[in-house]
């Protein structure tokens, strides 16, 4: 056991020290980093550091009005409209101003009014969590005071209470407990419900009370404040004395603390500089493709525009140049030269035909995008009652792509899996206790089984989480009841290598076990963690509790085992293992060791027969649809473990940079000559409807990839009970050189069968010579000639290079889904984003556009939603052109008849009205409830998802058809009506005069409405 300090006092001669240490960082190159003083204002505040005070809204009161109308001038069509407002108040505009300037204002306010509405809810929320208060003690003051959360300030020493959400990134001093452990929950970070354990240093927990917190002189010295939530690097200074500091001493804003009554922390990271806040960012603003093309329609349109009014003021001068003058009634103004003519009537026309650029179709598009996502969110099919939670559109720029997905790009673990782990089998000193199942048959059958309605119960296919491997189960007997009775009972080496294996398996771990009514639960931080250890209870060998580095496990007949860890080497996705060295209760010194076995096999020191063995079975358990892990350990001398703490660990942890790598080169010195004792096989259960799903995604012409950090024998097997290989014949790709992945490929393409559907299956270390310059294409093109590829051992970074390769060459719109932190990279690449709120946190699902809490619902999302939303606003942006074309082409038809003399055909207020009033509500409504299959019939037919991908309902075809159509629809309502209004030597009204324009512009507009 630690042997307690005396906290530290006031008194101590610190201006020496101070500066002795200042030199120091400086010399080192340490001036850019944050050191924070308790009970010491005047220090900190030589450092302006920001306050305390957090605002989300995005304007203020008063830059409201000029930032907004900046932001809504980025629309081109905004800047058109507002030019057309001007010209309409000079004297060349052929109709008043009033109607044009109304439209303008009324359609910029209402998106203003809107952003104000949005804002002011944030501006709402930033009040309620700036008038928070808390308890703060700080220098001067003879009792705690409870301050608002606006009013904390970095050096403050705050007091949080159970319950409490934590209001600043806060250094760790003392806690209720008196081993200064405390729990937090970073649900609101990352969405993880489990608790997570902080420790104060054994050098500040013992203040306690308000007098020892008011006289503590401690100096933290730590890194700049940056985004990551799960490293921290810091040194604390108590005295002469420097001790390392890391993550868990740090208490993050926005986690909340439990099972803990109070803690006191030291204000480290304040405002929109804590971790919380860094994280806050949005993802990466995207456009739809169709936005896209009407942006780039629009503009051809201008050009249209312009040309109609450049041609119509050159024929019009042209006609008052010469003919005019024989019309003398006219009363043309004379004196100015054509030029001067062409330029005024350009404006003039430009007035008259500026219907053809709709004012309202980018606001009409939004409020139907908004009706869109609200019938998203309240679908009850997309429900799920597992998590309780709806699907969640995070954007709503996008709806329409979802029914143009030509590639799926999947994470495996979590997403296509429940990430519910079962440890299933174990090879222990050369044998395998267990049964090896075939997870892709037992998939198949529970598919089937639900599509039928059967009733079957879980543990007829698979083993439940909580029973794990140690009951008895039909189908599921021999290594519980008898096998491993057995070994036990007739002791030897059979008995001894049970012991090291599950002992590894309950020691060598992060988990903390706690009791929730009369129930042993482990909070762990990945569900294969809570299943290694419910494995090993079940067996016998189970963790009852944690006091900080002591470990009570009952091992089999032997109760309250005490295991101290004394160091402890992280798991990273770069290591892909994890160890600890433990003191056992005999007083032996073990390196456990668990991990990925293309890590951990080089390090093993074991005779060539014992690990093929290992390998062989491991294969079994991969090939099968498990999940593995290498399990090893080694017998340290007290003279090498101090050495190598001396020498390696305590420098590494203790240094203020780079400690995470000088911590991972620690921990290789150690992990090496290890002894195996065992391979895990950890079954990932299956998501329900995941088979179904994906078949019916493939009849629809969407290819699905799939990309995992697993083995290829896992991935294999996964994909296979998926039905994602169904049917198809597979290319293996994985070679140990760049020269062999080139010549494969080209033979692949040279003897490619068109006839015949195949499926790519390639390994990570290959995917490193694939993703290279010369060679990216050639893999593309095989892999976009298959159904479907699976990508192995991928790391984060290869997942989005990916995504990228194939939107970047293929220009096919694609959507990347998964559940964890390490997915966000490929969710962000992709055109489409798509989280799973799964047991990996929500990570994912807040940087992604859209948020479901199952993998099936993809079907119903991409097939049912995805098709209407295309079909709605592909009609809409049509529908809208097409009706400007008609009322702006009138009048140029009109004006070949008053040989172009810029005189309006339509009143203002009915030419303003058209769009915003008398055609608004009836497109509006069929763009928001039209369904032109219902959704029944497009999941029984999903290829009619293809049209999306064809991308028929917006091809230039149709969006030219829509305007030619705009344009004789035009010619005929005109050419209608002035028959009808002339025809026959002219029609008289019952006071014996003609109809004049207005009666005739009237019926037109009417004709043209109805």
């Amino acid at each position: 056991m630690v042997k307690l300090k005396k906290p530290a006092v006031a008194n101590i001669p610190r201006d020496k020290l101070r500066e002795r240490r200042r030199r120091l960082r400086l010399r080192k190159g340490y001036d850019q980093r944050r050191v924070v003083y308790s009970n010491d204002p005047t220090e900190n505040s030589r450092v302006n550091y920001v306050t305390n005070y957090l605002r989300t809204t995005k304007y203020t009161l008063w830059n409201f009005l000029f930032k907004n109308l900046y932001e809504q001038l980025k629309r081109v069509a905004n800047i058109f409209f507002i030019v057309i407002a001007i010209i309409s108040l000079t004297p060349v505009s052929p109709i008043a101003p009033g109607p044009g300037v109304a439209t303008v204002i009324i359609v910029l306010a209402v998106s203003a009014i809107k952003e104000a509405v949005e804002d002011y809810k944030r501006y709402r929320s930033d009040r309620e969590v700036n008038n928070r208060t808390v308890k703060a003690v700080r220098a001067g003051s003879n009792r705690a005071e409870r301050i608002l959360w606006s009013d904390v300030k970095v050096g403050d020493i705050l007091k949080v209470k159970e319950g409490e959400e934590i209001p600043a990134d806060l250094f760790l001093i003392s806690s209720a407990d008196l081993s200064g452990r405390s729990h937090i929950q970073t649900a609101n970070l990352d969405g993880e419900t489990n608790l997570k354990m902080r420790t104060a240093l054994p050098e500040t927990r013992e203040n306690r009370t308000f007098e020892q917190l008011s006289a503590l002189r401690i100096e933290v010295d730590c890194e700049e404040p940056n985004p990551e939530l799960y490293e921290y690097e810091g040194t604390l200074s108590v005295g002469d004395e420097e001790l390392p500091v890391g993550s868990d001493q740090l208490l993050l804003r926005g986690s909340r603390l439990a099972n803990t009554k109070w803690v006191y922390g030291l204000v480290i990271y304040t405002g929109r500089q804590t971790k919380f806040v860094l994280n806050m960012a949005d993802p990466p603003y995207k456009n739809s493709n169709v936005e896209k093309v009407t942006n780039r329609l629009i503009i051809g349109v201008l050009f249209l525009l312009l040309a109609m009014c450049l041609l119509s003021a050159i024929l019009g001068a042209v006609w008052d140049d010469t003919s005019g003058k024989d019309h003398t009634y006219i009363d043309l103004p004379s004196g100015d030269s054509v030029v001067v003519v062409i330029i005024q009537r350009f404006f003039t026309f430009l007035i008259l035909y500026n219907n053809m650029i709709p004012i309202s179709l980018y606001v009409s598009i939004e409020m139907v995008r908004i009706m869109q996502a609200y019938f998203l969110n309240e679908d009850r099919l997309m429900y799920d009652p597992a998590t309780e939670s709806r699907m969640i559109p995070r954007t709503s720029n996008l709806n329409e792509e979802l029914g143009q997905v030509s590639f799926i790009f999947s994470d495996k673990t979590g997403t296509l899996t429940a990430n519910e782990m079962v440890f299933r089998c174990g090879h222990i000193g050369g044998t395998v206790y267990g049964e090896v199942p075939d997870l892709a048959e037992e998939y198949r059958r529970l598919d089937e089984a639900i599509d039928a309605e059967v009733d079957v119960k879980a543990e007829d296919v698979s083993t439940s989480k909580s029973q794990g491997l140690m009951y008895n189960q039909p189908g599921h007997t021999e290594f519980g009841s008898e096998m491993l009775e057995t070994a036990l009972e007739a002791g030897g080496d059979a008995a001894g290598n049970l012991r090291d294996f599950f002992v590894n398996m309950a020691v060598n771990h992060t988990v903390m076990p706690v009791i929730k009514n009369d129930r042993l639960i482990y909070q762990a931080s990945s569900p294969d963690e809570e299943a290694l250890l419910e494995g090993a209870a079940a067996a016998g060998v189970v963790l009852r509790s944690r006091d900080n580095d002591i470990l009570t496990v009952d091992v089999f007949d032997e109760a309250g085992l005490q295991f101290q860890v004394l160091q402890v080497n992280h798991f990273t996705s770069e290591r892909k293992r994890m160890s600890v060295v433990a003191r056992f209760p005999d007083g032996s010194l073990r390196l456990l060791a668990k991990g990925a076995d293309q890590t951990m096999l080089p390090l093993l020191g074991e005779d060539p027969a014992t690990l093929d063995a290992a390998v062989t079975d491991m294969e079994n358990f991969a090939s099968n649809g498990l999940r593995t892990l290498v399990v090893a350990e080694r017998v340290l001398t007290e003279e090498e473990h101090a050495a190598w703490v001396e020498q390696y660990y305590r420098p590494a942890s203790i240094s203020t940079t780079n400690r995470g790598q000088l911590l991972v080169e620690a921990a290789a010195q150690i992990e090496s000559g290890l002894r195996l004792v065992g391979v895990t096989g950890v079954e990932d259960k299956l998501q329900r409807g995941v088979p179904d799903t994906i078949a019916t995604l493939l009849r629809a012409g969407i290819r699905i990839w799939v990309l995992t950090g697993d083995k290829k024998e896992t991935a294999e097997n996964i994909a296979d009970a998926c039905n994602l290989l169904a049917g198809a014949e597979r290319l293996v790709l994985d070679h140990a050189t760049k020269a062999e992945t080139e010549a494969q490929l080209a033979a692949w393409e040279d003897a490619w069968d068109a006839e015949e559907d195949y499926a790519l299956i390639v390994n990570g270390r290959t995917l490193t010579f694939c993703l290279e310059p010369d060679v990216e294409l050639d893999f593309l093109e095989v892999a976009r000639r298959c159904v479907s590829v699976v990508i192995a051992r991928a790391a984060p970074i290869q997942k989005r290079q990916v995504v990228e390769l194939v939107q970047r060459e293929m220009g096919e719109i694609s959507l990347a889904v998964g559940d964890g932190a390490n997915d966000v990279p490929m969710i962000q690449a992709a055109e489409i984003g798509v989280g799973i709120r799964g047991k990996e946190g929500m990570q994912a699902a807040l940087s992604s556009d859209y948020s479901i809490g199952q993998f099936r619902f993809l079907k119903r999302l991409l097939l049912v939603h995805g098709h209407w939303n295309y079909k709605r606003i592909a009609f809409l942006v049509c529908y809208f052109f097409y009706k400007n074309f008609v009322i702006s082409f009138i009048p140029f038809w009109f004006a070949i008849d008053n040989h172009f003399s810029g005189q309006p055909f339509f009143d203002a207020w009915l030419r303003r009205g058209y769009n915003v009033l008398f055609t608004a509500l009836p497109i509006f409504s069929v763009a928001v409830l039209e369904q032109d299959v219902n959704d029944l019939g497009l999941l029984k037919f999903p290829q009619l998802y293809r049209d999306g991908q064809r991308n028929v309902s917006f091809s230039k075809s149709r969006i030219i058809k829509w305007l030619t159509f705009g344009v004789l629809d035009s010619a005929i309502l005109y050419y209608f009506t002035r028959l009808t209004v002339y025809a026959n030597g002219y029609a008289f009204d019952t006071t014996g005069q003609t109809p004049g324009l207005f009666i005739w512009g009237t019926l037109a507009f009417t004709c043209m409405v109805w």
